[in-house]
């Protein structure tokens, strides 16, 4: 299924070698020095959401700075540091989710992974403000790699998460949270997820470098709404602003996050209507 999407996705966007799509078995020097130079599942998964990030900053890079380089600054995502993305999916696969959720869509490149992972079967519900013009587009694409297995909910996770539990219960198998990275944010995005996700399903959270999402995280793990908490720490990433093989222009990041199974308790304001 993920070299069809990277085939599929070359096709679509018109992109081939230019994100590194016809060559993808070659030898990936491109960011992490963490990655196996000879995984296909790691090359096919930078083709694909390199892909992505190539055919929306060629579209939009007129309109958001930010795309004008590969490296998004200030809105980076997982299609930029293939560690983490091999991690994500790795997850996604272990647990095979029937129903995968999101706070935080943007371009789409963690819900490419988390599809790729879990199969045909699987539907994927993303939560975004869809601040930004080319969601949409990204969307259409998932769309097209993923055909009637996305939803994308417009609007501020802190309502359209409680009115999706509330029509559909704790629907959910596995909930990314990479929306707001304030601890206030965070915390709500945390408690909010846990409201729509199965007792024992998996919640993943990103950026757990930044102190606020981090102490939301640590603060509902000691509440008891999340357990067996896991997470990576530290792992330092080069995106390049070029392109994936290119490390001479490079941002270094150095990423954290975190994983833990939903527990037994549900938070106070929960546990009043449920």
């Amino acid at each position: 299924m993920l070299r069809r999407a990277a085939a599929l996705a070359a096709l679509l966007l018109g992109c081939g070698d230019a994100a590194g799509v016809g060559d993808a078995r070659r030898r990936d020097t491109d960011t992490t020095r963490h990655a196996d130079a000879g995984d296909e599942v790691q090359s096919m998964l930078g083709a694909l959401l390199e892909s992505m990030s190539f055919a929306i900053s060629q579209l939009y890079a007129d309109r958001y700075d930010f795309l004008r380089t590969r490296a998004w600054y200030g809105n980076s995502h997982i299609g930029n540091r293939p560690v983490q993305a091999r991690a994500y999916y790795d997850l996604a696969r272990s647990v095979q989710p029937g129903t995968i959720c999101e706070v935080g869509f943007n371009g789409g490149h963690s819900a490419a992974v988390f599809l790729s992972a879990a199969g045909r079967r699987a539907k994927m519900v993303s939560f975004d403000l869809a601040e930004f013009e080319y969601s949409e587009t990204a969307q259409q694409l998932v769309g097209a790699l993923y055909p009637d297995q996305l939803r994308l909910i417009a609007g501020r996770s802190e309502t359209t998460v409680p009115r999706f539990s509330k029509r559909h219960g704790r629907a959910c198998d596995l909930f990314s949270v990479d929306g707001d990275h304030s601890y206030e944010g965070t915390s709500r995005d945390i408690s909010n997820a846990v409201g729509a996700t199965r007792p024992g399903g998996t919640l993943i959270l990103d950026d757990m470098q930044n102190p606020g999402p981090r102490r939301a995280f640590e603060e509902s793990v000691r509440r008891g709404w999340l357990v067996e908490p896991r997470c990576v720490d530290g792992v330092p990433i080069d995106v390049s602003y070029v392109h994936r093989f290119d490390s001479s222009n490079v941002r270094r990041l150095n990423m954290s996050w975190c994983s833990a199974r939903v527990g037994d308790v549900l938070p106070p304001e929960l546990s009043v209507t449920s």
